[in-house]
């Protein structure tokens, strides 16, 4: 069999490379891109009925004909970016490495937002940009997690330029909106304080999604 570009599945060049994996042998591959995976067919006269799991894997074959997973682009990229992002959580611990329970949860919080789809606020800083703004809250209020709570542009939150009332009730829909998501995710989500906040207990339990 051969992949997207003629190379033979037999061979192995050290090269990584997108591989159709089933029940730990090579089903296709080797592919450049790993949307040809969900492209990919068993040879004419076969089937892959009989797998009971297939999967897509990044990776080298190696000398024993298994795939050696590797870390793909588009991971490391996403890891870049989300370095970028933590760096914007300038409230006193560093979240992309610490080891307290605050910055780990707040990590956590954070990688599912980021993969949702938003940026993260630099609340400390002040930033005029909005996005999500994550505290760590330990040994404070009598409940430890993240307080969790959407930024709006200076234009919104200090200029008003819509009105004072489309603020606030922009300030309240995100911040219900933020929590939602979070809740579906599987994090533990709470309501903060007097206005409409919310505050993270604790990571999904495991085996959720």
């Amino acid at each position: 069999m051969t992949g997207s570009d003629g190379t033979s599945t037999s061979g192995h060049g050290g090269l990584a490379a997108w591989w159709v994996v089933g029940d730990g042998r090579v089903l296709a591959g080797p592919f450049a891109d790993q949307a040809d995976c969900y492209e990919a067919s068993p040879p004419e006269g076969d089937t892959w009925e009989h797998v009971d799991v297939i999967e897509n894997v990044y990776g080298v074959r190696g000398e024993n004909g298994t795939i050696e997973p590797r870390i793909s682009p588009a991971e490391k990229a996403f890891a870049g970016f989300l370095d970028q992002q933590l760096s914007r959580l300038s409230h006193g611990l560093h979240v992309a490495r610490d080891a307290h329970p605050g910055a780990v949860l707040a990590r956590e919080v954070a990688t599912a937002l980021v993969e949702a789809g938003f940026v993260l606020h630099d609340c400390a800083a002040r930033s005029p940009l909005g996005g999500v703004c994550l505290t760590p809250n330990f040994g404070y209020g009598g409940r430890d997690g993240v307080i969790v709570t959407w930024a709006q542009h200076h234009r919104m939150a200090r200029d008003h330029v819509r009105g004072y009332d489309r603020y606030v009730a922009v300030q309240d829909g995100m911040n219900y909106a933020v929590a939602d998501v979070l809740a579906e995710l599987g994090f533990a989500v709470e309501p903060f304080g007097q206005a409409s906040a919310h505050i993270v207990t604790a990571v999904p339990p495991p085996g959720h999604g």
